[in-house]
């Protein structure tokens, strides 16, 4: 005959038992099975279907599907003459010197420089022009005279008045 002091103690133990089989089974049908059930990514296409699949522009922009093309605005006309459009001209290609000479070359169309500088990063893959407020069609006849796509062209966002060195107009430098 056992002690009342072992019987409690086998009928915990049993009750812990029970309990960890039971959080066991939960646990495989809410987690593992899940998990194991889902349905595999689709694959990669081969490297040849993805340079088939490259964009027309060639800047290695892969499609995976239907793009949604979204409309630019229409062609916006520059208000102000070159030598009265003041551009901050940044370089983020880590090319030393890209932003000096970039700038030499505006000079020589008749831009004015408000200044150079070098981007937060030095790894930007686009060349991108930047507006302030208004100044929409002078950023595009810059990228008109530099033959950036129009799309790359966009109002500045996250820089800070005294940044921008009185420049209405921000060219950063790609690779």
């Amino acid at each position: 005959m056992r002690s009342p002091q072992a019987s409690r103690i086998l009928m915990y133990a049993t009750a812990g038992l029970a309990g960890i089989i039971v959080a066991f089974v939960l646990g495989f049908f809410f987690i593992v099975k899940p998990i194991a059930t889902r349905a595999t990514p689709p694959k990669t296409p081969p490297a040849a279907e993805q340079s088939a699949q490259r964009d027309r522009a060639g800047d290695g922009v892969v499609n995976t599907g239907p793009a949604t093309k979204i409309p630019l605005p229409p062609r916006a006309t520059a208000e102000l003459t070159r030598a009265n459009t003041q551009i901050l001209v940044m370089n983020g290609s880590g090319v030393r010197g890209a932003a000096q000479q970039m700038a030499a070359g505006l000079q020589s169309r008749n831009y004015a420089i408000a200044g150079i500088a070098n981007a937060p990063t030095q790894n930007y893959r686009r060349t991108l022009v930047l507006y302030k407020h208004g100044m929409r069609g002078e950023a595009e006849r810059l990228a008109r005279d530099l033959k950036v796509p129009r799309r790359r062209v966009s109002p500045i966002d996250g820089m800070q008045h005294a940044e921008l060195l009185g420049a209405s107009l921000v060219l950063i430098l790609a690779r």
